[in-house]
């Protein structure tokens, strides 16, 4: 009974000299939202708000560095966001910005990737969603004139995917991202061609992560590609990270030749940092790059790594272009009991 009464005591004393901590509050979930400004034309996707912690550094000095930095490994992924596409019509333009809790423009190059997913609709050359959209931290701002557009249907389930690049000392805080898509209703006049994102990597990406080892110095990465239909590339651009060098696509010939279908050329700073890659548009002033159907085309990215090892998870290599088909009906569907459909749709449910 006394061991009892003084248990009873201590426990009360204890808790009038050290009341209860309160509870942390909740973590604050981001979620999207989509807005449309007819007026405007534009449809813009938002998601946030997000804590984006910047890297830790002792000093400056290389040999410091966290060996994640180093490595190229300096990124978080955010869950998918899923939203519903409100609109019938094509996009046609897209800008990507930035704002922290307080409203100020936070720096674009926090962002390594945002796709925009849509599962309405599947890959030409993967069975896999269609990655409607895509910027990275290189990409500028995209504006495709209103002759082309990729159509959209009102109820098309889409994702937002995200993952941050922050490799400086400061934490973002309270971060919203937004997309604005430029948008053309089903009655614009003329009728803008329509046209697909044509998506090629140097890897399968299907349900996996997509980054490479780079090698020291001069290194390429290349893999070839049957085109299932004919069609037509009417713009064109690629991804790359620090040290790419360029991008380029070829038709493989029966007898083994190779002949130079587009190149893509890369503009870095004196450190190698990847500032921006070339995009070209040659279904504005012609009528596009052709594309067989059973031809088999070779896709390559070059890099030059001067740091003298391997930089680990260190490279991606993708091109991406706006492909017309000679026949839309060709386009593969959708089979959403396929292995591999099932194993994408499973990795954007867990990472991107």
């Amino acid at each position: 009974m006394f061991a009892s009464a003084s248990l009873s005591l201590l426990a009360s004393l204890a808790s009038a000299q050290f009341p209860p901590v309160p509870p942390a509050p909740p973590a604050v979930v981001p979620t999207v939202r989509v807005t449309v400004d007819s007026s405007a034309r534009t449809v813009t996707i938002s998601a946030g708000p997000y804590e984006v912690p910047g890297m830790p550094m002792p000093d400056h000095h290389a040999d410091d560095m966290p060996m994640m930095m180093m490595d190229g490994h300096a990124g978080v992924g955010e869950p998918l966001l899923d939203f519903t596409w409100p609109l019938d019509g094509w996009v046609h333009g897209a800008a990507l910005t930035l704002i922290d809790a307080d409203g100020k423009a936070v720096p674009r190059r926090l962002v390594h990737h945002i796709n925009l997913v849509n599962f309405a609709r599947r890959q030409l050359l993967y069975t896999a969603p269609e990655r409607l959209l895509a910027m990275g931290r290189e990409t500028e701002d995209i504006a495709l004139p209103s002759s082309i557009g990729i159509p959209v249907a009102s109820g098309m389930p889409m994702g937002l995917v995200l993952m941050w690049h922050n490799m400086s000392m400061t934490d973002y805080h309270g971060v919203t991202v937004s997309l604005t898509l430029d948008w053309l209703p089903t009655n614009y006049v003329p009728r803008p061609a329509s046209v697909l994102p044509l998506y090629m990597n140097v890897i399968n990406p299907v349900g996996r992560a997509v980054d490479l080892d780079l090698p020291a110095g001069r290194q390429s990465f290349a893999a070839d590609f049957a085109m299932p239909l004919d069609g037509r590339i009417l713009g064109v651009g690629g991804h790359l990270h620090d040290h790419g060098t360029g991008l380029r696509l070829d038709e493989v010939r029966g007898d083994g030749s190779r002949k130079e279908i587009l190149s893509l050329e890369t503009e870095r700073d004196s450190a190698g940092t990847m500032l921006r890659i070339e995009r070209k548009l040659p279904g504005v002033t012609g009528r596009g790059i052709k594309l067989s159907k059973g031809r088999t085309y070779r896709m390559t990215g070059s890099y030059d790594n001067p740091t003298g090892r391997v930089l680990k998870g260190g490279a991606m290599v993708h091109l991406i272009g706006l492909f017309r088909p000679d026949d839309m009906a060709d386009w593969p569907a959708i089979d959403p009991n396929d292995p591999s459909w099932r194993k994408d749709m499973a990795f954007l449910r867990r990472t991107n």
